[in-house]
């Protein structure tokens, strides 16, 4: 019976084995039959094609070849006339038009169209093609004249006696007529065929759209795509598959050789292996069948064999379940029957084992309901550390029978422990402390480990407090962070105990566990609370802490007599960090932030708000006099000195806004007084300012100013103006691009305003940029209306040098836009060298070797040195407004200026007077020898239109 039972699942499995891999081949070897045929169908159908497209354009040449000797014949005496055109048309009925064009542009049509006036079929291409092949050749596709449509032309070139080329003849096939030829594709439902050219670009199509299209080129179209028409270009014939039009589609090519076009035939994937897929349905149909064959003898045999061991199932159910088990009969099977003997054995064992497990878990049960009741105990009471510390205490006691049980932790000095929780009759006090030398609490934080005294009054180190209380034996419990003892749980009783029995130890344990663990959490809160609201380097409130603690003052009325926001910020510590290294600057930052702590009393508030900022905050009854204070903290911080290699000094600025006048919320109150702060910047740093109504106004209207300037690039509201500059004849050598910016929303802004808001919002690099594409394009539009020697003066700022992409852009720019880069000058303020020489001489040595002209601009309001003028690249020098109002007035002042010009001179510069404005003016800048002028007395700024006209009327008056 054994041996029957594994043969006939051994035989089932074999089988079923066989039949799937017989049948997995058979559908191998027929899907790669179809495949084959498939594949070899399309692409004969193609390379025939193929084929007959090209032998119809050949026969089409050579049928024009022949008739077309002719015509070499008759051109010799001039006798080409359309109907003989005509007559040649009719030898086939593909043909739609023949003509005839001579060298001189004469033309002639066999359907008698008259071409337009001023019609040159010299600039056709059918006639270029010829005359540039020397031979018979077929054009690619174009636009057709007579018929209105796209059609090719088969063209040659037509030569007299004397070999010379006479004209060129031509005729047309519409493409139409080869579109019409195609449609044997469509025979597969969704299959098309289209022709591209030696470039990959699409002749025919039924997509009339990609008529003219190269898929290479175009960004429009798959990879995959792009890849198989590629592969069209480099080889004569072949196959591949994309992705179009959410189908996946297969392609076999051929090239036209006549044309060297390419034959595609375009099916989708799906349509051409339809076939395979209705083979596939056949052969899973078969292979269900066969499988479910298989699979219902399998279980039959396997059910006979399996039926006997249904009874044994039953019988461990009824184990499972309590109930008595019954006696299981023999089933004549050999395994089985001594499986039964073995079964009824064990069922006897179990039914005993039964009775002694329901009185053992009756006692686990009482336990267990306890310690749920524990559980639940904590986490509902356990909302702070110290009241999960209450519920441990109690019920710890009322657990394990303690007499009392205390929870210590390591003081903040850890040189000794206090006492957090105790509950009992005899307990240590909350608060109580003692050192790190005596009691079960110092030995275990000590070893780390659990300590047991079984007598507590012999023990060595027993503590004074419990001399005369009756404590038996005690338990002392490490409570652990990370590995190390923090804290102790420590029970003790009234007896003595030679050992801690299993349960008690286990639940003790697992209390230990859990206030370690509310240890930890507490821990991990704290150290979060730091990160998120305290200083790391100062120790002092943050950002957060400082807008958090505010709010709380102003929301809970602490501030009704009103107080004061301070933000102070450290002047120049930039520097400090790079000359000494960020290690000395944050010295100085602490040293600030002892300084300012020291000076501000508990009611008040101290932040470092984040690098060198610092925010205070004083109630009025603290700060009687807000200046007055602020002037003590100031020189505070001033007098404060470093210790170490280098003893340095710093000085810091202060803004001060009062509440409730600058505000009522704490973002008001920063906000106003940071607009104080950065005016005490402006005012030349180590300087406090209150913040005022005109200095709030000033910043709201700053703030509204910028958000408009992100935008008016995008919304084209910026816009250049140009300012002649002339010699002292008048003519003009130059414009000035004077930038305007026309806001949508508050109309016509001036420079003076806009352009320092720019800078500080860092724009400058952007504007500039637009700035300099527009003076470049004025530039050649001079060029352009002959113009070219006059020059484009362009304003460059100190964020642009400063840019190392600057330069860069410059030359890219140039490049691309001028063909003569002397037309433009730059425009360098004497006040930008004043902030950053070093940076902006690199800059400005970098542009003169790109070949520009740089010109130093408002010369005289700043206070730039010769030394420091003649290390500079300049070419040119403008004289300020400032120096040239009121020239004329003053003796004196004409020796000044004129002894600047002089020296200028001698170094080879060029001087411009800017701002000339009146008469007398003009008549003063040339006896002191400026060689150019600007200003309103020649002309105000003007649009560009407007400028261009003004360049043409000075050079036509130059001419005159």
């Amino acid at each position: 019976m054994r041996i029957r039972a594994k043969l006939t699942i051994l035989f089932a499995g074999l089988t079923g084995i066989l039949l799937v891999v017989a049948a997995f081949f058979g559908y191998y070897l027929v899907q790669r039959e179809l495949t084959e045929k498939i594949e070899r169908e399309l692409s004969s159908a193609v390379i025939m094609h193929a084929n007959d497209l090209n032998n119809n354009l050949l026969s089409k040449k050579k049928l024009l070849e022949i008739s077309w000797y002719n015509l070499e014949f008759e051109a010799q005496y001039g006798k080409i006339t359309p109907a003989m055109l005509s007559g040649y048309k009719q030898a086939d009925p593909e043909l739609t038009d023949m003509y005839f064009a001579f060298v001189t542009g004469e033309y002639i049509d066999g359907s008698g169209w008259v071409p337009p006036a001023g019609y040159d079929p010299r600039q056709r291409p059918w006639y270029r093609q010829a005359m540039e092949a020397g031979r018979i050749t077929v054009t690619p596709p174009y636009f057709e004249l007579v018929t209105q449509q796209m059609a090719l032309a088969i063209a040659m070139p037509v030569r007299n006696a004397q070999g010379q080329i006479y004209g060129v003849a031509a005729a047309d096939v519409l493409l139409k007529t080869l579109v019409e030829k195609l449609t044997w594709a469509a025979a597969y439902d969704g299959g098309y065929a289209y022709l591209l050219d030696r470039n990959g670009t699409i002749l025919l199509h039924p997509e009339e759209a990609l008529l003219g299209v190269n898929v290479v080129q175009s960004p429009d179209y798959q990879n995959d795509l792009k890849e198989v028409i590629q592969r069209m270009q480099r080889e004569e014939q072949g196959w591949g598959r994309y992705f179009y039009k959410e189908h996946q589609r297969l392609v076999y090519f051929k090239q036209v050789p006549e044309v060297q076009w390419t034959l595609v035939m375009s099916v989708p994937e799906d349509v051409a292996y339809a076939p395979l897929r209705q083979w596939a349905l056949l052969f899973l149909g078969i292979l269900f069948a066969a499988t479910g064959l298989m699979a219902g003898v399998s279980f039959w045999v396997a059910k006979r064999i399996s039926r006997p061991l249904d009874e044994l199932v039953a019988q461990v159910k009824r184990i499972g379940e309590g109930e008595a088990v019954e006696e299981v009969q023999a089933s004549g099977y050999y395994e089985l029957d001594d499986l039964a003997v073995a079964f009824n054995r064990m069922a006897e064992g179990l039914q005993e084992s039964f009775a002694e497990l329901s009185r053992q878990g009756e006692e686990n049960a009482a336990q267990l309901r306890s310690f749920q009741e524990i559980t639940g105990h904590l986490i509902t009471q356990g909302e702070s550390t110290q009241a999960l510390f209450a519920v441990v205490t109690k019920d710890v006691i009322r657990l394990v029978g303690g007499l009392h049980s205390v929870i210590s932790t390591l003081n903040e000095s850890k040189e000794g422990w206090v006492v957090r929780q105790s509950t009992g009759p005899y307990s240590l006090p909350v608060g109580f402390q003692s050192g790190l030398s005596v009691g079960v609490t110092e030995e275990v934080l000590r070893r780390g480990e659990v300590v047991f005294v079984p007598d507590y009054h012999s023990y060595a180190k027993a503590l004074s407090y419990f001399k005369e209380i009756p404590i038996g034996s005690c338990l002392g419990l490490p409570l652990q962070i990370g590995g190390a003892a923090v804290g102790v749980l420590v029970v003790a009783w009234s007896q003595k105990m030679a050992v801690i029995d299993v349960r008690t130890d286990s639940i003790l344990r697992q209390y230990a566990n859990i206030v370690s663990a509310a240890l930890a959490r507490a821990q991990d809160h704290e150290y979060m609370y730091e990160l998120a609201y305290i200083d790391e380097l100062t120790g002092l409130p943050n950002r957060r802490n400082f807008y958090k603690q505010l709010q709380e003052k102003l929301a809970a009325g602490e501030t009704l007599l009103g107080g004061y926001v301070f933000l102070l910020d450290l002047d120049n510590l930039k520097l400090i960090n790079d000359s000494l290294g960020h290690s000395q600057g944050d010295r100085f930052i602490c040293a600030v932030a002892a300084a300012l702590k020291c000076r501000v009393p508990e009611s008040g508030i101290v932040a470092r708000l984040g690098g060198d900022e610092f925010g205070l905050w004083l109630s009025a009854s603290d700060c009687q006099e807000a200046g007055l204070v602020a002037s003590e903290l100031l020189q505070s911080i001033e007098d404060g000195e470093t210790e170490g290699e280098h003893p340095l000094h710093i000085t810091a600025s202060m803004g001060i806004a009062a509440y409730p006048r600058d505000g009522l919320t704490v973002e008001e109150l920063l906000q106003n007084a940071d607009a104080a702060l950065y005016e005490a910047k402006d005012s030349g740093k180590n300087a406090w300012r209150m913040c005022t109504r005109e200095l709030v106004q000033e910043s709201r209207e700053k703030l509204f100013l910028s958000n408009a300037l992100r935008s008016a690039i995008v919304n084209r509201e910026f816009s250049l103006a140009f300012q002649p500059i002339v010699d002292a004849a008048k003519n003009l050598v130059a414009f000035e691009a004077l930038l305007r910016w026309r806001s949508a929303e508050y109309g016509q802004v001036p420079p003076g305003k806009f352009i320092p808001l720019a800078e500080q919002c860092g724009l400058m690099p952007l504007i500039g940029q637009w700035v300099m594409e527009q003076a470049c394009w004025f530039a050649d539009q001079l060029r352009q209306q002959g113009l070219g020697q006059i020059r484009v003066h362009v304003n460059v700022s100190a964020q642009q040098l400063e840019d190392e992409a600057f330069c860069g852009m410059v030359e890219d720019l140039l490049r691309a836009k001028l063909q003569d880069r002397r037309a433009i000058i730059l425009e360098v303020t004497e006040s930008v060298f004043m902030a950053s020489i070093g940076q902006a001489v690199t800059s400005l040595h970098e542009l003169k070797q790109q070949g520009l002209t740089l010109s130093m601009d408002d010369f005289g309001e700043g206070f730039s040195s010769l030394a420091q003028l003649l290390r500079l690249p300049f070419e040119s020098l403008k004289i300020s407004r400032t120096l040239v109002q009121n020239l004329g007035d003053d003796e004196r002042h004409m020796q000044y200026i004129a002894a600047i010009v002089e020296m200028m001179h001698a170094l080879d510069m060029e001087v411009v007077a800017e701002g000339v404005e009146t008469e007398l003016e003009w008549q003063s800048v040339g006896i002191c020898g400026f060689d150019l002028v600007q200003g309103y007395y020649i002309a105000r700024p003007l649009t560009a239109d407007a400028a261009l006209e003004w360049a043409r009327e000075n050079e036509n008056q130059q001419s005159v």
